[in-house]
């Protein structure tokens, strides 16, 4: 029917495949899913091998535990003997167990803290050492295969090793930390959730709340507090900038202080001098715009014309001078030349 050879080893994502007594084909991909004939048969944990054996099919996960198909689910595999097999398995074997074993000579062998069995083997099949504490395996018997060795939970979270979960422990969390490694932080207050040393305060269990450090301000403190705008005024059109805890103005020249407000000798007297010569000049100005409304005030509407004899001088200027202009072209005109012819 195609079935396995018994003993036969399959590795995750290899794309071999095992075919049991039922002809059934078992397979494990890349992402350590199991499949059986086409649909998902389940895992326990990541899986990293399966092993065909006296028409099982048994499936060991990441953290060295094994598990059988038994009545289409899986279920904890805690023979001793069968375990030590299991972990030494690299291909096909005789059928039983027993036939495995009859040509063992065992020999117990003491260590400083632990023992195990020697197995000499005048067969050509290798046989693993059997440690008299099924919670260890290798060759002198120091590997742990208790998962909790490995301190999988989270900080001071405690482990508790139970072969009853998907991975063969389970793991009580801290408060404020959950999933199944007690890895996923889901307090209120984390790492920088307050910037700039502020202080994070829990409300509720669920909200929080920062008390910035000095200068600061914001949800997460994440802004500096703007000094400038909070009634700082820069004098003499100087500039606000804001520092920590502080600010300062940055004057133009000719001025100085906190505030600008210290102005230079010589650049009060250029200012005045200025502003002197401005006022003269717009004084001025206005003084001619009255003069020339008066003038026309007087002559429109009292009919007086303060300015009628000058222009009356001028105008007679004016025409003697072009009589005496229009004689002498005259003059010149009529003026005859006379020659006496002897």
């Amino acid at each position: 029917n195609g079935e396995s050879c018994n003993g036969a080893v399959v590795e995750n994502g290899t794309n071999q495949t095992i075919i049991d007594a039922n002809n059934a084909t078992w397979i494990i991909t890349n992402d350590s899913t199991i499949f059986k004939d086409g649909q998902k048969a389940g895992n326990n944990g990541y899986v990293i091998l399966l092993v065909y054996w006296n028409e099982t099919v048994y499936q060991e996960n990441i953290n060295f535990h094994w598990w059988k198909w038994i009545n289409d689910t899986w279920i904890p595999e805690n023979n001793s003997e069968i375990l030590s097999y299991l972990t030494s398995s690299s291909g096909c074997t005789p059928t039983t167990l027993s036939d495995l074993i009859t040509s063992l000579e065992t020999t117990t062998v003491e260590t400083s803290s632990l023992s195990y069995i020697s197995n000499k083997s005048s067969s050509n099949y290798f046989a693993p050492y059997s440690c008299n504490d099924s919670n260890y395996i290798g060759d002198f018997c120091n590997i742990s295969m208790k998962p909790c060795d490995i301190n999988p939970c989270y900080g001071m979270s405690n482990c508790t090793d139970d072969p009853r979960q998907l991975l063969g422990y389970s793991c009580n969390c801290m408060s404020g930390f959950t999933d199944i490694n007690c890895d996923v932080n889901i307090q209120p207050c984390k790492v920088n959730t307050c910037l700039q040393n502020g202080l994070c305060i829990e409300m509720n269990g669920t909200d929080f709340l920062c008390n910035c450090s000095q200068g600061y301000m914001g949800i997460h403190c994440q802004d500096m507090i703007n000094y400038c705008k909070i009634n700082v005024t820069c004098l003499n059109e100087g500039i606000c900038r804001s520092i920590l805890l502080d600010y300062k103005c940055e004057c133009l020249y000719g001025s100085s202080g906190r505030q600008c407000e210290n102005l230079a000798a010589d650049f009060v007297i250029r200012q005045y001098a200025a502003k002197s010569f401005a006022y003269i000049a717009i004084i001025g100005i206005v003084a001619v715009y009255i003069f020339a409304i008066i003038l026309d005030t007087l002559k429109y509407v009292f009919g007086i014309d303060v300015t009628r004899n000058e222009r009356r001088e001028l105008r007679h200027k004016r025409n003697l001078h072009k009589k005496k202009n229009l004689e002498e072209q005259q003059a010149r005109k009529t003026h005859l030349v006379l020659r006496y012819i002897d």
